[in-house]
């Protein structure tokens, strides 16, 4: 039975990292934003897309040299946001429970394109925290690029086939990141907006990422962490792999609620699919932050320490 864990843009918040609504109000501060962005920003705000719906708009819409400029500087704020996160992680510090916490899962996968654990996890050795069972973690398939054409700490996809390092912890980055490249140099592997699977299908190694993520989900016990259950594709294989029996426990300010995408009425409504078919597999909740579970608070840590011990116990609920 594996252990695996999923995290989003909840997990990073813990050590400053911004959540959709925060990227909102860091973007519509940049300098020269153009009006038409401006605009769309709060009308995609309002709409629920937030600034990834803006992304594929201007995207989608960018048929002349006019418009193309104007998608491109709204590119270069959205990776510039993340070079901000980057900067302020560098500062900061998970802490022996955290590490040690991230150490007892068979694989992480994110949606999160930040590098915060690549500053504060990866390349460590963390076989004291997995008790020897991994040297490492790892994020397979990528190299570093040459220093002399880019800045050091970009890295580019290697060609297929891919393969994970024995005894050591693979970290898959299931949208890309903010400090991966195309193989041809072009532009950042970010996977934003609303077209992610053709442009996840479009890339062996982000396909063969979510081919591991869909396998390692069967029949797993599962912590999510920070996820806000929008992005369709990965509901689709959470709901899925309830099909096969696995076991999910969620990390959220909302708890189980954040799969109840009903909107408030005073006339109940008939739950959504999404709900419908994860409720039975959720084996509990936390809904307070991370950081203060893993700072003394006893109570809430033995929620999720059952959950993640079950697993090494190969029990099922």
């Amino acid at each position: 039975m594996a252990l695996i864990l999923l995290t989003g843009a909840g997990f990073s918040r813990n050590w400053g990292g911004w959540l959709a609504n925060e990227a909102f109000e860091y973007l519509l501060g940049q300098d020269g934003l153009h009006p038409r962005v401006r605009h769309l920003l709060w009308a995609h705000k309002e709409s629920g897309t937030g600034f990834e719906g803006v992304y594929q708009a201007l995207k989608d819409g960018a048929s002349n040299p006019t418009d193309q400029a104007v998608f491109r500087r709204f590119h270069e704020m959205v990776a510039g946001m993340f070079h901000s996160m980057r900067h302020g992680f560098q500062r900061v510090s998970l802490g022996g429970p955290i590490q040690r916490f991230l150490a007892s899962f068979d694989a992480i996968f994110t949606l999160n394109q930040d590098t915060l654990l690549e500053l504060q996890y990866i390349g460590g050795d963390i076989r004291q925290h997995s008790d020897g069972k991994f040297f490492a973690c790892e994020t397979p398939g990528l190299f570093e690029t040459d220093q002399k054409i880019s800045p050091p700490g970009l890295y580019r996809p290697l060609d297929p086939p891919y393969s994970t390092t024995n005894q050591h912890q693979p970290y898959f980055k299931l949208h890309g990141s903010s400090n991966w490249m195309l193989p041809d140099r072009s532009d950042l592997m970010l996977i934003i907006g609303g077209n992610k699977v053709s442009a996840i299908n479009s890339s062996p190694l982000l396909s063969w990422y979510h081919e591991q993520f869909r396998t390692m989900l069967n029949g797993a016990r599962v912590v999510i962490i920070g996820y806000s259950f929008t992005d369709d594709h990965i509901n689709k294989d959470l709901i899925e792999a309830a099909g096969t029996g696995a076991r999910l426990f969620i990390v959220d300010p909302s708890g189980v609620d954040i799969i109840d995408k009903r909107k408030p009425a005073q006339i109940p409504q008939p739950r959504e699919h999404l709900m419908e078919k994860l409720m039975g597999n959720i084996d509990g909740a936390s809904r307070r932050p991370l950081l203060s579970t893993f700072d003394g608070d006893d109570i809430e840590r033995r929620k999720l320490d059952h959950f993640i011990t079950a697993a090494w116990r190969g029990l099922k609920s």
